[in-house]
């Protein structure tokens, strides 16, 4: 639509070659994630736990290479980094497996524990204060090996560790956790719609809900961005992008929370209908939280003055760079949850 004077009425962006080139390129990639990741998100089971673990072994590769680490201790602090990561995240899986074995065999239902070994293992989410500890050591001790490893990469390497594996621990929890709270409520688990959708549609609803919060961000800033966010952190955001991308957002993850419920395949036992309030809730805060996490992330690429974490990811940087949004938010989604669970009632006085 245009005014008397042959001028669109909002105005947009000339659409450079090079930004044409990079949403080819980040298109591109996305069909191809789409088409690798997706399949393994409704199977579940071991396609899904083999797919988060080749992305926690990047995601550590990617940490350490973001700080520079020099020559010396490279290799040792990759090593480390990745131990202490893939501990983070399956630990709570080992632990609540180690506690349900005996009673199973003492059941002689071994077959019925190899069956439900993930769903048993990621009912929660929980990390190890003996591990934490033991890592805390290990990071500080090799300051002190050499003193061009700072108090501050102490921090970083610590830092990152812990918030990305408890983030990673969210994603499992997404996935598998719904199998634990509806077999409570005596639901029928073992139907194929239930295995490859059901229970995969509360990790879906995030999975939306970020992804379409990234996707029309990118597209509402790259044709009617005008007004800078925070250049100093993330100089191509804008305020017309953020505001287009949440409000698309919060339309389809709500609209597909409500739909599932309506069509009798709630996202959970208490995402359903009758307790409306809570899906509003978490699709008001989704958009909102995945862009937090995204500054976050961009905060410290900045910090290090590196452009991505890494280039696996043509046209969207690294593993992290494509995941930060999607992580910080899973750990939200996971808390709600989680406290719903437990009784816990955030509109309480």
């Amino acid at each position: 639509m245009k005014n008397k004077k042959n001028q669109p009425i909002i105005p947009h962006n000339e659409i450079n070659k090079d930004t044409k080139r990079t949403f080819v390129a980040r298109l591109i990639t996305s069909l191809i994630l789409i088409f690798v990741c997706i399949p393994c998100i409704f199977l579940g089971s071991w396609f899904y736990l083999i797919l988060v673990a080749i992305a926690v072994g990047f995601s550590a590769y990617e940490i350490v290479k973001a700080s520079s680490p020099i020559a010396r201790y490279k290799v040792a602090l990759y090593i480390i980094t990745f131990f202490f990561l893939y501990a983070m995240v399956f630990w709570i899986f080992i632990l609540n497996n180690i506690r349900v074995y005996q009673s199973y065999i003492d059941a002689g239902n071994i077959s019925y524990f190899l069956e439900h070994l993930l769903d048993n293992g990621f009912d929660t989410i929980q990390i190890s204060a003996t591990g934490v500890a033991l890592m805390a050591l290990v990071y500080f001790f090799m300051s002190f090996l050499d003193d061009r490893y700072t108090i501050g990469h102490v921090f970083y390497y610590f830092g990152m560790v812990v918030f990305v594996g408890i983030c990673f621990q969210s994603l499992l929890y997404l996935r598998y956790s719904p199998y634990d709270m509806f077999r409570s409520i005596g639901y029928d688990v073992s139907t194929s719609t239930f295995n490859y959708y059901q229970s995969a549609s509360l990790l879906f609803y995030v999975v939306i809900g970020v992804c379409i919060n990234d996707i029309f961000a990118y597209l509402t800033g790259v044709v009617w961005g005008k007004h800078k966010i925070n250049p100093r952190i993330s100089p191509k955001k804008t305020w017309e992008g953020l505001i287009g991308g949440y409000v698309i957002s919060f339309v389809f993850s709500l609209s597909y929370a409500y739909i599932n419920a309506a069509c009798g395949l709630p996202i959970l036992p208490l995402l359903d209908l009758e307790h409306w309030y809570w899906i509003l809730l978490i699709s008001l805060f989704m958009p909102f939280i995945a862009i937090i996490g995204d500054f976050i992330f961009s905060s410290i690429k900045r910090y290090f003055a590196i452009k991505d974490f890494g280039v696996l990811l043509k046209g969207h940087g690294g593993v992290l760079d494509r995941l930060d949004s999607i992580l910080f938010t899973s750990v939200f989604v996971a808390a709600i949850v989680i406290s719903i669970n437990n009784g816990g009632n955030l509109f309480a006085p």
